[in-house]
């Protein structure tokens, strides 16, 4: 008994730790790029690592992480201008419904919470798709995209509960203390890929063995 404690805390330590690094290299590179150009292809690094699950040092982490951060730089940035465009469409809706509460007729209001409902569920989707398919398959960004949209429709729970799984991660985070703010965006994406591992990747398997024929 003690020893399997023993060695589920050097496990949960040894993730946490790994995650802390992430952490460290995603804000780099995130700000190294702009913010808004380096943190799609930071957050592919991240998502890369996490699905391999090596046992690599810092350094040999880094520098798996500075070379796919530099593969995707370019090719992310179709995928960053879409999602630019649906966070700064949901956020306006979110500034309406905020800045005009008292104006706005109820009806007026369900449209604009519905869009931002919307908006941000696409994006969440997005996201969680392409990367996915980024990851498993070789695809031109136009097929990515189709893909990602036809399981947007049919795959749409698993989004859902990659949100509802993060905001439980936010509510520990929250009542434990801002030092476990430490570990925070890859964290949300372990959650992610976990998530993706039992829901979404099996299908991915077919793909794969679909485009190898």
């Amino acid at each position: 008994m003690v020893d399997s404690l023993r060695s589920s805390a050097l496990t949960f330590g040894f993730w946490a730790y790994r995650l802390v690094i992430l952490n460290i290299y995603f804000i780099i590179f995130t700000v190294l790029g702009l913010i808004i150009f380096g943190a799609l292809p930071a957050t592919i690094a991240v998502y890369q690592l996490i699905h391999e699950r090596s046992n690599a040092n810092p350094w040999q982490m880094f520098k798996v992480f500075l070379d796919i951060y530099k593969s995707n730089m370019v090719k992310s940035i179709p995928l960053t201008l879409i999602l630019l465009a649906l966070i700064i469409s949901g956020s306006y809706a979110l500034f309406l419904m905020d800045a005009n509460l008292d104006l706005l007729e109820f009806s007026q209001y369900i449209v604009l919470l519905i869009s931002f409902m919307m908006l941000s569920f696409m994006s969440i989707a997005i996201l969680t798709f392409s990367l996915a398919l980024n990851l498993k398959l070789s695809l031109r960004l136009i097929d990515n995209l189709k893909l990602t949209l036809t399981f947007m429709v049919t795959k749409f729970y698993i989004p859902l509960i990659i949100v509802v799984l993060d905001s439980l991660l936010i509510f520990i985070y929250m009542n434990q203390g801002m030092l476990f703010y430490a570990i925070g965006i890859p964290s949300f994406l372990t959650v992610s890929m976990l998530t993706l591992e039992q829901f979404f990747f099996p299908t991915l398997k077919k793909l794969q063995e679909k485009q190898k024929e």
